[in-house]
């Protein structure tokens, strides 16, 4: 599935995916003139599950509101990378993606059953031979 996002859009992701970063950061960076530009290309992006919000923390002088981090999803790093928009060294939640996306597939397996399926003798089969063994 080809992902058809604007200049902007592109940016946005790119600049997310390096790290989290607020709506007001991103308005910022990009030196947009409405912050309705960002608004609009964070809900797209948001809706494409390309990111979603890591993290929130309360504005000190306006009670009740709070500042929200994006970050990219599983899906989203692979956009970016795909994409060429930024190279996995520059992406300071690497590690944290990928275990994130580890522990889904293994939560996927276990509510699914999928290895329980397929049982061990046709993994065993998939598994790919042994360099470092000789055969006689």
């Amino acid at each position: 599935m080809t992902i058809e996002l604007s200049e902007k859009e592109g940016k946005i992701l790119r600049e997310i995916a390096r790290d989290y970063k607020t709506r007001y950061q991103l308005h910022q960076l990009l030196k947009v003139a409405a912050d309705s530009t960002v608004h609009k290309a964070l809900k797209k992006l948001m809706k494409l599950e390309l990111i979603e919000v890591k993290r929130e923390e309360p504005f000190p002088r306006i009670p009740g509101m709070n500042k929200k981090y994006f970050g990219v999803t599983f899906r989203g790093l692979i956009a970016a990378l795909k994409n060429d928009s930024v190279k996995l060294q520059q992406i300071q939640q690497r590690e944290e993606l990928v275990t994130d996306w580890v522990k889904k597939v293994q939560k996927f397996d276990n509510e699914n059953k999928i290895s329980q399926a397929f049982g061990r003798e046709f993994l065993k089969r998939q598994k790919a031979p042994n360099p470092s063994k000789s055969s006689n």
